[in-house]
């Protein structure tokens, strides 16, 4: 006798991953969120240290990513969130890259604005600085309604990845705007940073006059690498996560290489999360150096205490409201 054919349900494909999976993926995430607020809230709350906005805006979109991924703790080992926490997450997830790009972009080109005022002696306007500060935020929402409207007229392809540690839309707009998106911010950035260079070697006999006046670099070494640095490794993380989402567009077999998620963010707090000033507020084993007077505080000086704070001049009060 033949037995008969049943159909197969095609959500029955998605099961549940395993403990250590989606376990492994939590804590990587959880240790991103957790060393990025380390990073915002010393800043934040530490008098002595002074950081650009936008370098703020960076870390806070940090934070959206971690969230965003860890939205279905709790669901992962049963494999069944309802459909509006999926959609939800969806969003999130496909927005959070392109919000952290933009987010990196806008603090390139701050660190070339400040650094082009103090060479100009001028003032940055504020105006640009606000306009900036709304570039993560508006590419974010756009990325998310697009991907929500996505996931809401084909909702048979909102669905938990093969391992169910989170939601994705089997689809592939989302897929390719936020791939487009971080492509278009990584170039933008890395044409900032070709430039900034460019402004710098064409400005070196400023450069030559501080040093033999023996005050120090303008623009010291240590700012260059960490921007560099953030580009490098944020736009390859940035890349991993396109590639590794667009991978559940094409396959019903899950990636085990969704841990590297959490390259993102771990390497953002790495970069920015390991300068000197930081680290010094939690070395209280250690004796704290007295603060320079203001007649021995001279602008360079004050920039190499700080390499990524805002480049500002500390000898004119009317400069010193760029926290």
């Amino acid at each position: 006798m033949l037995a008969h054919a049943t159909p197969i349900d095609p959500t029955s494909l998605v099961t549940p991953g395993s403990s250590s999976t989606f376990i492994v993926f939590d804590v990587l995430l959880g240790l991103a969120l957790f060393f990025t607020s380390f990073t915002y809230f010393s800043a934040l709350f530490s008098k002595s240290i002074v950081r650009m906005m936008t370098w703020f805006a960076l870390i806070i979109s940090c934070w959206l990513y971690c969230i965003s991924f860890l939205l279905l703790v709790g669901h992962q080992s049963k494999g069944d969130p309802s459909f509006s926490l999926c959609l939800f997450q969806a969003g999130l997830i496909y927005a959070a890259p392109t919000s952290i790009a933009a987010a990196g972009v806008a603090f390139v080109i701050e660190v070339h604005l400040r650094l082009k005022t103090f060479m100009t002696q001028t003032l940055v306007d504020s105006r640009i600085i606000t306009s900036l500060l709304f570039l993560p935020a508006v590419s974010h929402q756009i990325v998310f309604w697009i991907a929500m409207f996505t996931g809401l007229s084909e909702q048979e392809a909102v669905q938990p990845d093969p391992q169910s540690m989170f939601c994705h839309i089997n689809s592939e707009i989302p897929t390719l705007v936020t791939g487009a998106s971080v492509i278009a911010f990584a170039v933008g950035g890395t044409m900032v940073e070709v430039y900034t260079v460019y402004y710098l070697w064409r400005r070196r006999k400023v450069f030559r006059e501080v040093t033999r006046r023996g005050v120090g670099p303008i623009f010291p070494f240590k700012l260059f690498i960490r921007v560099a640095a953030f580009t490098l490794v944020g736009g390859f993380a940035s890349m991993v996560v396109v590639l590794l989402n667009s991978s559940l567009a094409t396959s019903s077999t899950g990636n085990a290489l969704f841990e590297l998620l959490a390259i993102l963010p771990l390497s953002i707090a790495l970069i920015f999360g390991t300068h000197e000033d930081i680290v010094q507020i939690y070395m209280f084993w250690k004796k704290k150096r007295p603060s320079p007077s203001p007649t021995q505080l001279s602008i360079p000086v004050d920039i190499e205490q700080g390499d990524d704070r805002c480049l500002r001049d500390s000898s004119s009060p009317s400069n010193m409201n760029y926290k």
